[in-house]
């Protein structure tokens, strides 16, 4: 009797942290609202993150409870960080808007021979 009372409450807890898979969802659009394919989605001090898909979506999987950053940033966009907390649920952050900024680079200088 033990070893069926052990054996569901092994299948109890598999089917729940099954269910319980806390995850990261949302959009990256620019300031035309367009997708941006590529953008980098990471939680910041984590190795954990996603690259956005063509339509600018990214999924963030098997994230730990507790309080963390999303940093966003893309090459010829500001970074954005958008603070969340995870309590065993899926976070949709919906869409969220990079705001485009110049490249800077040393200036070049031409002459003639």
């Amino acid at each position: 009797m033990n070893r069926l009372k052990f054996s569901l409450l092994i299948i109890l807890f598999s089917i729940n942290s099954a269910i319980a898979q806390n995850v990261i969802m949302g959009q990256i659009v620019d300031d035309k609202e367009e997708p941006l394919e590529a953008a980098n989605v990471y939680l910041r001090g984590t190795v954990m993150g996603a690259a956005t898909n063509a339509e600018g979506r990214f999924r963030i999987e098997n994230v730990p409870t507790g309080e963390f950053v999303v940093t966003i940033s893309m090459i010829g966009y500001k970074l954005k960080e958008v603070p969340v907390s995870i309590r065993n649920m899926a976070v949709d952050l919906g869409i969220l808007q990079l705001e485009s900024s110049a490249l800077q680079s040393q200036p070049i200088v031409v002459t003639a021979a």
